[in-house]
């Protein structure tokens, strides 16, 4: 069962293809003070985009450029407001991304904190990351 001191920490959904490369990554974001809940884009992740309450998402660079598109459609439409960052050691910033995570753990989570606090959101449900 989950604590109650779990469910105040910000959820995000982690989107991809490689299950090893999200456990590992998963792993980082929960030290960093985030819930995760990976999600296999040919399985679940319709349905949980639709149903979860999340804060973020988090799609990994093992989507194809066709299926982060989609995903990303999908949850524009369900979810306007939650911000979408890709994990990429690429430069450019895809349609509807919020922006590109680098794929270094320490690095990761110094970047999407910082991004975090600049977003404009909802003050009761502000995602913060630990230090």
């Amino acid at each position: 069962t989950r604590r109650s001191s779990d469910l105040s920490k910000p959820l995000a959904l982690q989107i991809g293809d490689d299950p090893a490369l999200l456990r590992t990554r998963a792993g980082v974001l929960r030290l960093a003070g985030l819930r995760v809940l990976n999600l296999d884009p040919h399985m679940d992740c319709a349905e949980a985009i639709r149903k979860e309450n999340f804060d973020l998402v988090i799609l990994c660079h093992s989507l194809n450029p066709s299926e982060r598109k989609a995903i990303t459609t999908l949850i524009h439409r369900h979810k306007p407001r939650v911000p979408v960052f890709l994990v990429s050691g690429s430069e450019g910033c895809p349609d509807g991304i919020t922006a590109i995570l680098p794929c270094q753990p320490q690095n990761l989570v110094a970047d999407l904190s910082l991004l975090l606090r600049k977003l404009p959101t909802d003050p009761t449900r502000q995602p913060h990351l630990a230090h």
